[in-house]
């Protein structure tokens, strides 16, 4: 037995449905009405669904030859027992659909444009009184094709009607909470500190660390109430302490110390290696050679050859692996070796590759990660990524006169962990580079308003 499912916007018109597609014999199985489409209520349109069968898999009682009526009598009191029992059982459903089909034929006998042909007079006042029987089970007019509905039916019309009253609820809750936040971003920390985490944002800090430094300092702070200028040196104490200052590169305490600075194109290398430079020879009178690696670019090897000659300090150029094995033994006698290697994409595996194969063999015994803070954040991170895959002692990040905002850096020192040793602030060689000092950075990657 195949059940039919029906969907109107009203009960009249899903009990029109059933009788164009099953015929005027359908029985009705379920009822139900609820809201269709849209969000919480908000949008949706009411529906009913209707479930129903076809009348002729269901045994009807035989009905009576109908003759011409011969006198109308007045219809007795209705059956006062049919609608009294409301149970669904077995016998319930039988006799409902009984009720319904002969009530059905009898008003349909009165629809019919045809002559009126209708049952004596003596069978007359009993449909009559089963149709009124049915009309009360259903409470319904009389002109009304309503099946007869369950009490379980009957308690799911209720709770549906309470859940349209709660959405309905819900949604002028929600016009009224709308334009309170019109127009406003809803951030996820406490009231008095969203002026605060708000602020970090826009040093392009990122979300995330924004909102665990803005939660970290709601919970431990007090007093409450502060303003933002007083909570902003707060944040700087907390910054001073993830930042990690290695120091400036000094002499060993015995055999030469090299230095690797390893980095993409274009972020400074060969510049801050001649600043460098420069401060340990002059400066900290630390015998000095530089070794390059940068094959690729003849103007960057050029470069740093040409700051050698001005500073008298002896520079070597290699090729291959094993002739930076060479050069650092030929250099020996020097206390610091500082190697520039060549500016390599982080997408281009094969240069790479070289680059691994080149700090393998000369086993630098420091390797610094050189960052232009003025790269964007999503660069910056992808660099992080793909030269984490070499021994990383420190970080440098160089250009930092031109940067906008250094907020992102801080997502680099909380990722990689390590110590920062120079932020280079210009072009000025050896003048425009720093030995990095925590709370100082720490202030500048909020903006210097601390």
């Amino acid at each position: 037995m195949k059940v039919h499912t029906f969907e109107a916007g009203s009960l009249k018109e899903a009990i029109q449905k059933v009788k164009a597609a099953l015929g005027r014999d359908a029985l009705i199985l379920t009822t139900r009405s609820y809201i269709k489409g849209g969000m919480l209520g908000i949008g949706g349109r009411p529906v009913v669904e209707v479930t129903a069968i076809p009348g002729s898999v269901v045994e009807r009682k035989p009905r009576r030859r109908r003759r011409p009526k011969v006198e109308r009598r007045s219809a007795p009191p209705p059956v006062a027992a049919a609608p009294a029992k409301k149970d669904n059982g077995p016998e319930f459903k039988k006799k409902a659909s009984g009720l319904l089909k002969e009530a059905y034929a009898l008003l349909e006998s009165r629809e019919s444009a045809s002559p009126p042909v209708e049952e004596p007079a003596e069978a007359e006042p009993r449909l009559e009184a089963k149709a009124e029987a049915v009309r009360k089970v259903h409470q319904e007019p009389a002109d009304s094709y309503t099946p007869s509905v369950s009490p379980v039916v009957a308690k799911e019309f209720t709770v549906l009607n309470s859940l349209e009253r709660q959405m309905g609820q819900m949604k002028e809750l929600l016009e009224t909470m709308v334009p309170q936040v019109h127009g406003k971003q809803i951030v996820p920390v406490p009231m008095e500190y969203e002026e605060l985490y708000r602020y970090l944002l826009d040093q392009s800090i990122t979300e995330k660390i924004a909102r665990d430094l803005t939660l970290e300092l709601a919970k431990n702070c007090r007093p409450r109430g502060l303003e933002l200028a007083e909570l902003l040196l707060r944040i700087t104490d907390r910054l001073e302490n993830v930042i990690d200052a290695s120091g400036p590169i000094t002499r060993p305490s015995h055999g030469p110390k090299t230095v690797a600075f390893i980095g993409p194109t274009g972020v400074g290398k060969t510049t801050t290696i001649a600043k460098i430079a420069a401060i340990l020879k002059f400066q900290e009178k630390v015998p000095v050679g530089l070794i390059t690696i940068d094959t690729y670019r003849i103007a960057a090897v050029q470069q740093l050859q040409t700051y050698a000659d001005i500073m008298k300090i002896p520079c070597r150029s290699v090729l291959e692996p094993l002739d930076l094995r060479r050069a650092i033994g030929d250099m020996r006698n020097y206390e610091v070796i500082l190697i520039d290697t060549a500016g390599r994409s982080q997408r281009d595996e094969v240069k790479m590759d070289e680059l691994t194969t080149f700090l393998n063999v000369g086993a630098p015994t420091e390797t610094h990660l050189v960052i232009s803070s003025t790269s964007h954040p999503k660069a910056i991170r992808e660099v992080v990524d793909l030269f984490g895959r070499f021994r990383l002692d420190r970080l440098l990040f160089t250009k930092i006169d031109e940067a906008v905002l250094l907020g992102p850096l801080l997502e680099v020192i909380m990722k990689v962990k390590k110590p920062i040793s120079y932020i280079t602030t210009g072009q000025e060689v050896p003048e425009d580079i720093e030995v990095v000092e925590s709370r100082k950075f720490a202030r500048m990657l909020l903006g210097e308003v601390a």
